[in-house]
């Protein structure tokens, strides 16, 4: 699309996954050729197939290519965050063990192993968002993100954690998030809160989304 060239594109997870890193790398590699820079953190598919957890390799290596579990790369801060579980209830941690498929794809893997990650991106993110930044995170850091369709579903806590205070505080210019399967677009204190879904067909993507900030 004209005018890409100087667009900074933010893939907020689920781009693709490590046992497909062949295609994976395609992808990013086209993507890099058409955007300035390209931002990318993993989502939870990205475990799926028997990849291990402590792997987190990126898919290719263009020099505007930035991958990992965390980034912090100027005004753009990014972090997979996971969840806690509504605030680490263990009656929530259970249910999602049993009904998150993430809990069969990944080996080995548990809610406490997610909690644990949890903590660490929160850290991360505290330590380092900056009054007007950016930040990406693939889970979702509101509940205002989830649709009123899901009600009180305990599920919704594999899904979002509230972080309003910590936005409030540290008050982004943006923060764009993955995960949900419908559009958000709204307010947190100064912060423009956003998840544009692409991965499944017949959701409300928005292709032409552009932000200035």
């Amino acid at each position: 699309m004209d005018g890409d060239a100087e667009t900074i594109l933010l893939l907020a997870g689920d781009t693709g996954a490590h046992r497909r890193r062949v295609l994976y790398g395609w992808v990013i590699e086209h993507l890099c050729r058409r955007f300035a820079a390209v931002y990318d953190i993993p989502g939870n598919h990205y475990w799926y197939g028997g990849t291990e957890w402590e792997i987190c390799e990126p898919p290719a290596l263009p020099s505007n290519y930035h991958f990992g579990h965390t980034i912090a790369d100027g005004r753009i801060v990014a972090a997979t965050l996971w969840a806690d579980f509504q605030r680490e209830n263990p009656l929530v941690m259970e249910r999602c063990r049993v009904g998150m498929n993430d809990f069969r794809q990944v080996p080995g893997l548990t809610p406490e192993m997610v909690l644990a990650r949890h903590r660490e991106h929160l850290e991360f993110l505290d330590r380092h968002i900056e009054p007007g930044g950016i930040v990406m995170t693939y889970f979702a850091p509101s509940w205002q993100s989830i649709s009123p369709t899901y009600g009180t579903d305990e599920l919704n806590g594999y899904y979002a954690s509230d972080l309003e205070a910590l936005i409030i505080e540290k008050r982004p210019a943006l923060w764009v998030h993955g995960h949900i399967h419908c559009r958000s677009d709204y307010m947190v204190g100064d912060t423009r809160v956003i998840c544009n879904p692409a991965g499944y067909e017949g959701r409300d993507h928005d292709p032409m989304l552009r932000i200035d900030v």
